[in-house]
């Protein structure tokens, strides 16, 4: 996740260590699911599942 905090203006000032771990959690907990792409660089995507609760 080397570029997430950079493609997400909203995460400035957020160290990359808790947007993972903040992430992690959100993946456990069910509301977000991540795909990764075998590509070069990798590449993820992230599904908002919240909007269905």
């Amino acid at each position: 996740m080397g570029t997430a905090p950079a493609a997400l203006p909203l995460c400035r000032g957020v160290s990359e260590k808790v947007l993972t771990q903040q992430l992690r959690q959100m993946e456990a907990d069910g509301l977000i699911s991540r795909r990764a792409y075998d590509e070069v660089p990798p590449s993820r995507e992230i599904l908002d599942h919240a909007a269905r609760l």
